[in-house]
């Protein structure tokens, strides 16, 4: 009668061991993740502000790669999902000014966005020089930032397949879509027409 207990128990024993450890769980390895949204801001010759948006899953800081005093960021830490705030000086100089903000986290993941400010000299800044778009067709939008009224040129041959629209900041390109078999390429300019 001991005999048949003691076994018992014991499959109840060698049971409860196999139950337990099947709901142990495995810990995976913590991945972090950081994305920043645009890659670049350009601000006129005024003192103004703009954002962009920090996108992670864990604690990062920020910090200016050169010594640009002229800006600031607001707030220069976070967690998490958050906009974060550019502030510009007036430029008084003629010269168009860069910065780099980089934006890292604990683990060292790091990205960056570029900072341009116009000058008092007549310029025009894009916020991309090359573009690439899809056969079946896109609609490209490029943020321009320029001291005075500015237009896009589309060579006459290529307005066949591609044309554009714009406001006071940004430029939208139409691509039609690509029906042969041969890749399709042209040069956009994106001019000054007026001096502020």
């Amino acid at each position: 009668m001991n005999r048949r207990t003691s076994f018992y128990l014991g499959l109840v024993f060698v049971f409860g061991l196999y139950l337990f450890s099947c709901n142990e769980k495995t810990d995976e390895p913590f991945v972090e993740t950081l994305e920043i949204n645009p890659e670049t801001l350009g601000f006129t010759l005024f003192a103004s502000a703009d954002a962009f948006t920090v996108t992670s899953n864990t604690k990062w800081t920020t910090r200016v790669d050169s010594d640009a005093e002229w800006l600031s960021i607001s707030p220069a830490l976070g967690e998490g999902n958050r906009t974060i705030t550019v502030l510009v000086d007036g430029n008084s100089t003629p010269d168009i000014r860069e910065a780099l903000i980089i934006v890292e986290t604990e683990g060292g993941l790091s990205e960056s966005i570029v900072i341009s400010q116009l000058g008092i000299t007549p310029n025009i800044i894009v916020s991309t020089q090359n573009v690439t778009a899809d056969a079946e067709g896109e609609q490209i939008s490029i943020t321009v930032t320029a001291t005075g009224d500015w237009e896009v040129e589309i060579p006459t041959a290529d307005k066949e397949w591609i044309s554009s629209e714009k406001t006071s900041t940004q430029a939208t390109l139409n691509v039609f879509p690509n029906v042969t078999d041969n890749s399709r390429s042209t040069i956009i300019v994106f001019k000054l027409v007026s001096k502020p």
